[in-house]
């Protein structure tokens, strides 16, 4: 899965769907860190992104909220998944609260 998905990153790079690659990468580096592919299983950064370049990046070209809100929740799945019940109810009240701003 995860090379079918790091092949998918590169052809939608080629392509320049933005949208398409910023939930691809996520989705990627998802799997990756599921799989014990990265430094902290629960940061979205490794080999697919950087999480924090990604949202610099979301922010600096007005990109909509679809990509931001998908990488909030897999950020969410993460810490549910890996027993990180608290920190996983705390990202989701955060979330909600800067939604309803």
């Amino acid at each position: 899965l995860s090379e079918d998905l790091a092949s998918f990153v590169q052809r939608i790079k080629i392509q320049k769907h933005r949208l398409s690659l910023e939930t691809v990468q996520v989705a990627y580096q998802t799997v990756l860190n599921l799989r014990g592919n990265s430094d902290d299983p629960l940061q979205l950064s490794g080999i697919a992104m950087q999480e924090e370049q990604l949202v610099a990046e979301m922010t600096s070209t007005n990109s909509d909220n679809i990509s931001y809100v998908y990488m909030q929740f897999m950020k969410f799945m993460l810490h549910y998944i890996l027993d990180e019940f608290e920190a996983a109810f705390d990202l989701a009240y955060a979330f909600s609260d800067a939604q309803s701003m």
